[in-house]
């Protein structure tokens, strides 16, 4: 006879009150007297299930590199009750169609170097949190834990975004992972679904990726390595700020060949602590609208790969900064190494750099930081960049106790804005400008600078000495002239040159920063050094450039090689 399932919901004495048609059965029609009786259904099992650990290839997964294990995977993992773990054991586990991970379930594999998740076709990532395909995240997803998984893009892929992981999380932990051969971002934290508008509209904040690996993401090639510079290794993507992914953590991780390191797109209270990379096409980190942001500890080696002309440094807070209203950000203690020429040559360098923009305040510190560049000396290499965005803004930055070494720092050791409101606190980096090879001027009666020997000089007090060992070749007699030039304003200054050749010349003074010293008394192939020293008042900021002049069109000076200026802020 025909029957159905009726769900009690209330029972007073005698009367019972029922849900008819439970469970998606149809109610029928009954004779009267029929029997009603107590059972177990499927679903009232289901909802008696305490989470469980679960091997997939329990449940049909074959991990062998080939078969595409999509359905059986997606079949065990949304049938599993919420706080359950999903197990892989070791193999290379195929998926043709974007994985989609559930919230509040913990994703394990054996080990990741030897259990992987890898695409098979052009998909918009190998996996996802649930609901980003189908663009129902309105609200950030609940929390994942994934540990020791490799998850691969697809090497021959051509189309699609090809992400590793794409999570829209809140409080999740990736740890232990590895992300490799990804057409787009390695680990992407997405504030959008995958048609680049439906918003995630509320904090997903606290996510924390820890020693995790990323290769080779934005992969074009295999042979050679080619790799986009849109793409990151790990990014936090918000490129309209919308201030949806906060206070997160990535640390200790390795990032090898991508296009951006790690991007963080909205970085307020992020910390980017401890991780390695190396390779980078773009900037080795990039942390967009940072404020009380942490970046430490990191050691960058090599960035700037891309063949598109751009700005690109180890350490990137160009973009998009909040008015932090004097709550700064703190990069102290990283190492960057630059030593491989960048894929353009029009780009320009830093090794670390920092923007006030739209108007409003930036604070930052940058302190102990190590900077070493080893390439030829080229004026679009800085140290540290300060910028004011269009002169409208304001930057207050504390520059204390960093070293910035080697040839490559032509542009300035510590380059700040000539427009806006700038304030220099600490030391500064007390720092000396090293002349890292000898110039030799083009014979002639112009002004011409010395390649590697300026200085960039905020507003404040300074004490400047230097050595400049100089040699002057052509008419006996002729004179030579070697002086600074200043962008900015000097409001006091005292300023002595002294010439010490075959026989001693008393020191000359003055008064103006700009006063050159000259004439050669003896013209001769000789090496002599030229002493100088000032104390200097800046009101306005400018560089400090070295250059040279002779009054006799077949004359040449050079300027040799170690010739250094020391630069000491002191109070004024």
């Amino acid at each position: 006879s025909a029957s159905e399932l009726m769900a009690c919901t209330n029972v007073s004495g005698t009367t019972w009150t029922v849900t008819r048609g439970a469970e998606g059965t149809t109610p029928v029609s009954h004779t009267a007297g029929f029997t009603i009786r107590e059972v177990t259904s499927a679903g009232a099992l289901a909802g008696l299930q305490t989470p469980g650990w679960f091997d997939v290839k329990n449940w049909g997964a074959k991990g062998d590199g080939s078969t595409n294990d999509y359905a059986a995977l997606t079949a065990l993992i949304g049938s599993v009750p919420l706080g359950s773990e999903i197990f892989f054991p070791e193999g290379t586990y195929m998926v043709g169609t974007t994985l989609e991970l559930p919230s509040y379930l913990t994703y394990t594999g054996a080990n990741k170097d030897t259990t992987v998740i890898a695409s098979s076709g052009n998909l918009a990532a190998t996996a996802a949190s649930a609901g980003w395909l189908e663009n129902t995240n309105t609200s950030a997803a609940g929390p994942v834990t994934i540990r020791e998984l490799s998850f691969y893009g697809n090497q021959s892929q051509t189309s699609g975004a090809g992400h590793g992981l794409v999570l829209q999380t809140f409080w999740s932990y990736i740890e232990d992972c590895c992300f490799e051969y990804t057409y787009g971002d390695g680990l992407r934290f997405d504030v959008y679904g995958v048609n680049g508008s439906t918003a995630v509209g509320n904090a997903a904040s606290e996510n924390k990726v820890s020693r995790c690996q990323c290769r080779f993401n934005g992969l074009l090639s295999v042979s050679p390595f080619t790799v986009l510079s849109s793409a990151a290794g790990v990014h936090v993507s918000d490129p309209a700020y919308t201030g949806v992914y906060t206070d997160g953590w990535v640390e200790d991780c390795i990032v090898d060949t991508t296009g951006n390191g790690i991007q963080v797109d909205d970085g307020a209270g992020w910390a980017v602590t401890g991780n390695h990379i190396y390779g980078a096409q773009g900037s080795g980190i990039q942390v967009s609208r940072p404020w009380m942001s942490k970046i430490n500890g990191n050691y960058i080696e090599t960035w700037g790969g891309s063949t598109t002309s751009g700005t690109y440094c180890a350490i990137d807070c160009f973009n998009g900064y909040v008015n932090d209203g004097g709550y700064g950000s703190v990069i102290c203690g990283n190492v960057m190494f630059f030593n491989i020429t960048p894929g353009n040559a029009g780009s320009y360098i830093a090794g670390i750099g920092s923007q006030a923009s739209g108007g409003d305040q930036a604070t930052v510190t940058i302190a102990g930081n190590m900077i070493v560049g080893t390439l030829a000396p080229s004026t679009q290499y800085f140290g540290i960049s300060l910028s004011n965005q269009n002169g409208a803004s304001t930057m207050v930055a504390t520059v204390s106790g960093n070293t910035i070494y080697g040839p490559s720092w032509a542009g300035g050791l510590l380059q700040v804005p000539s427009a806006g409101a700038v304030t220099l606190a600490g030391d500064c980096g007390a720092y000396s400008v090293m002349l890292p090879t000898t110039f030799s001027s083009a014979t002639g009666t112009a002004v011409q600078n010395v390649t590697g020997m300026a200085a960039s000089l905020a507003p404040g007090a300074y004490l400047l000495s230097g050595v400049f060992w100089y040699t002057a070749h052509g008419t006996t007699g002729s004179t030579q002239t070697i002086a600074w030039t200043f962008g900015g304003t000097v409001t006091a200054a005292q300023v002595t040159w002294e010439f010490r050749g075959a026989a001693y010349l008393a020191p000359t003074s003055g008064t103006s920063v700009t006063t050159a010293f000259g004439p050669s008394p003896v013209l001769t192939t000789t090496t002599y050094p030229l002493y100088f020293s000032a104390h200097v008042v800046v009101s306005a900021i400018g560089t400090l450039q070295l250059t040279v002049k002779s009054t006799t069109s077949g004359d040449e000076i050079s300027v040799i090689a170690g010739s250094f200026l020391n630069v000491q802020p002191v109070s004024a």
